[in-house]
C-alpha cells in the first residue's frame, strides 16, 4: 500500500500526488521539498545515465521507486516505508501506471493538461487497493509564495 502517490511529466508538470499519511508522513507531513526532488532527480537520472532507468531511490527509512511509460511521458511515483516488499510496489506500481494511462490515454495528448480531468483516479487507486488510507491531502509539486511565506530562508 502506497504511502505516497505522484503522478507527473518529466517536465515535472504534475497530474495526480496524493498523500495517504503513512509512517514517513506522520514524521514528515510537508511534502513540497519531496516532490520537487522527484521530479529533479528523475530529469537528472535521464541526462545522466543515457538508457539506464530509474528504478528506486533508498533510503535509511523511506524507499521511492518509479515506473514510466515513456511513449506517453507519463512517471508514477510511490513512496514507502524501506521494509516493503520491492516485487509488491514493482506489481502495485505497473498496475497504477497502466491504469493511469489507459484511463486518459485521450487527455494525456493534449497539449493543455488540465488536472482536474484526474481528479478522480484516487477512486480507482482506493478500488484496486493500491491506497488503504483517506487521503491526508494533495501534494503539490512547485513551492509556492504562500509556502515559502511560512519558512525563514536563512
Amino acid at each position: 500500500m502506497a504511502d505516497d502517490v505522484f503522478i507527473f511529466r518529466s517536465s515535472g508538470l504534475v497530474l495526480f500526488s496524493r498523500c495517504y499519511g503513512g509512517e514517513y508522513c506522520a514524521v514528515h507531513p510537508d511534502h513540497n521539498l519531496q516532490a520537487g526532488f522527484l521530479a529533479a532527480l528523475y530529469l537528472f537520472s535521464q541526462e545522466y545515465s543515457e538508457g539506464n532507468e530509474l528504478q528506486a531511490v533508498l533510503f535509511k527509512r523511506i524507499r521511492m521507486d518509479f515506473a514510466v511509460d515513456a511513449a506517453h511521458d507519463v512517471i508514477v511515483v510511490f513512496t514507502n516505508p524501506s521494509d516493503s516488499d520491492p516485487a509488491e510496489i514493482c506489481s502495485q506500481l505497473n498496475q497504477t501506471l497502466n491504469q493511469f494511462v489507459q484511463k486518459y490515454t485521450n487527455n494525456l495528448g493534449d497539449e493543455v493538461i488540465v488536472k482536474e480531468v484526474f481528479e478522480d483516479f484516487e477512486a480507482d487507486l482506493h478500488q484496486s487497493k493500491i491506497v488503504c488510507r483517506e487521503c491526508q491531502g494533495e501534494i503539490p509539486l512547485i513551492l509556492t509564495k504562500e509556502y515559502l511565506a511560512d519558512y525563514s530562508l536563512y
